[in-house]
């Protein structure tokens, strides 16, 4: 049997009324999932920035070999244990490479 005009309007009604409803349940669904605190997770920036910094202090301390200076280095301090190469203290500048004035 066909449906009249007033029952179509009402389904529709109804499927939309249902419709709005599911919605927005499922948008506060998703607000309390966005409220509920996570697990910390490590800051990737601080190790980045950590990295960078080891390398500079690397990178100051081959200069500082190669060109004869690495008293300079101790002068500074820390407690870091220095490796050089076997026959290289790094007090003479390496042969063939000019030491600044």
């Amino acid at each position: 049997m066909r449906k009249t005009v007033l029952e179509a309007r009402l389904s529709r009604r109804e499927a939309l009324k249902r419709a709005g409803a599911l919605g927005a349940g499922a948008v506060l669904g998703g607000a309390v999932t966005a409220c509920t605190t996570t697990a910390q997770t490590p800051n990737l920036d601080v190790a980045i920035l950590n990295f960078a910094l080891n390398l500079e202090y690397l990178e100051g301390l081959f200069y500082l070999a190669a060109t004869g200076r690495i008293s300079e280095l101790n002068q500074v301090g820390g407690n870091a244990q220095i490796v050089l190469p076997p026959g290289f203290n790094g007090t003479s500048p390496v042969p063939g490479l000019k030491r600044p004035e």
